[in-house]
């Protein structure tokens, strides 16, 4: 029985210094970059510890094995909350590897930082979750410039008025240097698709604002774009009579304008 006893402590202790020195060994690599060796390492180890993950996952990703180091990095981020050390890392590094919206919502929370609002933002824009991607909005409007945010959002849109708001509300305390940007964002979303009346109409708000203003108005490329812009908005709410009226102002501007003559059929 004693002899039993003595070769099962023996094993055990074998088994634990095998663990240490594998750790040991992993840390040692990672510090002279040998990212296989910290492969190899880890690999005698039956449970990692969160600091193994990260481990891992560093060295997985220097190797450029992409998706083995975003399973690992996941697993960290599943395993800890957002004060663990090294969290705020794991979640920029998995919103760079991940593609998944799904498995941007089931992994990443909005407590882990300014990238992971981002990109909880896309997730729930790309899944047409409206509500939830106009709160992470709601969030991001304390962290971006109007600028900023706006450029943001226009890469993934959402459906409603939440965008054409954000214009709106940008408008009323715009500088001058962001005129410009303004119009350049207003132009782009008055082409997208799926803006419904509610929206559309409050950008017919905003145009009529800027014509009053001679930023615009003294300057004919700016004029061209901005009317080229009402018109955009006019055929979002079926009124071609006038859309045309503006694209065709705008073209006497700015006969330079290929897209002018699309929309007038020229």
């Amino acid at each position: 029985m004693k002899r039993h006893s003595f070769f099962a402590v023996s094993l055990f202790l074998l088994f634990a210094s095998c663990i240490l020195v594998s750790c040991m060994d992993a840390e040692k690599s990672y510090r002279e970059g040998d990212y296989e060796g910290v492969v190899k390492a880890l690999e005698w180890k039956k449970v990692l510890t969160n600091d193994d993950y990260i481990l891992k996952a560093d060295s997985l990703f220097a190797l450029g094995r992409y998706d083995e180091s975003l399973k690992n990095y996941m697993l960290f981020l599943l395993l800890t909350d957002s004060s663990a050390p090294q969290r705020q890392h794991s979640v920029s590094r998995f919103v760079q590897l991940n593609g998944y919206d799904s498995l941007t919502i089931l992994i990443v929370d909005k407590s882990d930082g300014f990238e992971a609002r981002k990109a909880l933002y896309r997730a729930y824009a790309g899944l047409g979750d409206t509500e939830r991607a106009v709160d992470t909005i709601g969030l991001l409007s304390n962290e971006m410039t109007y600028s900023q945010l706006v450029s943001f959002v226009l890469e993934r849109p959402v459906e409603g008025e939440s965008i054409a708001r954000l214009f709106s509300s940008w408008w009323f305390g715009i500088e001058e240097g962001e005129k410009k940007t303004f119009l350049d964002l207003l132009c782009q979303y008055s082409e997208m698709d799926g803006l419904d009346e509610k929206a559309t109409r409050i950008c017919l708000e905003t145009t009529d604002a800027m014509i009053a203003d001679s930023y615009y108005t003294q300057d004919d490329a700016l004029l061209s774009a901005l009317l080229k812009t009402k018109g955009n908005i006019l055929e979002k709410l079926y009124d071609r009579i006038n859309a045309r009226m503006y694209w065709n102002q705008a073209y006497r501007l700015n006969p330079d304008d290929v897209s002018l003559l699309e929309k007038l059929g020229r």
